[in-house]
C-alpha cells in the first residue's frame, strides 16, 4: 500500500528492458496492447482505478481518465483502430473513445437490461462487430458493438463450474473457453451449445 506499481515494457529481440512506467498505485489490474503495439493500455488495481494509455515509442502517458466506482477487471483494444476500447467490470461494460491527439477520452455504458454478471474475461471478433464475456456464474455473454447492447447470453442448459476464466474466437467463429475448474470446451459460436 502505498507504492506505485511499476509496468515494464520489454523489447523481446534486444532482450532489454525499453520502459518502466510509474503512475498507478499498488496494482496493475491489467495491460492491452493496440493491434500494431504503438499503444499501450494500463488498468490500475481498486486502489487506483484509472485507465491510462501510453504512447510505447516515447514511453509517455498520453491521457487517462478514472474508470468509476465500479472496479474494472480487464481492458482491451479493438482490433482495427487504436482509439476504442473497452473495460469490463463487476456488472457493468464501457465503451472507451480516445482522442490521442488533444489528449481526451470519453466512455459510454453498454445497456445489458436485466442481466447483471461479474466479467472476467474478453475477447472482440475480427471485425470489432460484437464482444464475446466469460462471466463468474460460467456463461458466455455476447455483446453488439455496433449498438452498444446486449446480445444474447449462453450456453443454453450448462454453465462452466466456478466461472470463465479466459475466452477467444476461433478463426470459424468458435469459441473456445477455460473455466475455473479446469474445464477447456469448445462452443458453437452460432447456437452457442457446448461441442
Amino acid at each position: 500500500m502505498g507504492f506505485q506499481a511499476d509496468i515494464i515494457v520489454w523489447d523481446f529481440d534486444a532482450m532489454s528492458m525499453i520502459h518502466r512506467f510509474k503512475l498507478h498505485k499498488v496494482l496493475i489490474q491489467d495491460l492491452s496492447f493496440s493491434t500494431d503495439e504503438q499503444f499501450l493500455a494500463s488498468l490500475g488495481g481498486q486502489d487506483d482505478n484509472q485507465l491510462v494509455i501510453w504512447d510505447v515509442s516515447s514511453g509517455k502517458a498520453l491521457v487517462g481518465h478514472p474508470v468509476g466506482m465500479n472496479v474494472a477487471n480487464k481492458v482491451t483494444f479493438f482490433n482495427n483502430t487504436n482509439n476504442k476500447l473497452l473495460t469490463i467490470h463487476n456488472y457493468g461494460l464501457r465503451l472507451w473513445n480516445a482522442d490521442l491527439v488533444q489528449k481526451k477520452i470519453l466512455f459510454t455504458d453498454i445497456q445489458m437490461g436485466t442481466i447483471k454478471r461479474i466479467y472476467q474475461c474478453v475477447t472482440i471478433d475480427k471485425d470489432d462487430k460484437c464482444a464475446l464475456l466469460g462471466t463468474k456464474t460460467g456463461d458466455i455473454v455476447e455483446i453488439s458493438l455496433d449498438h452498444l447492447l446486449f446480445k444474447r447470453i449462453g450456453p443454453a442448459k450448462r454453465l462452466f463450474s466456478k466461472g470463465i476464466n479466459v475466452i477467444n474466437l476461433l478463426a470459424n467463429n468458435d469459441i473456445m473457453v477455460g473455466a475455473g475448474d479446469g474445464t477447456i470446451a469448445k462452443v458453437t459460436g452460432s447456437y452457442m451449445t457446448v461441442k
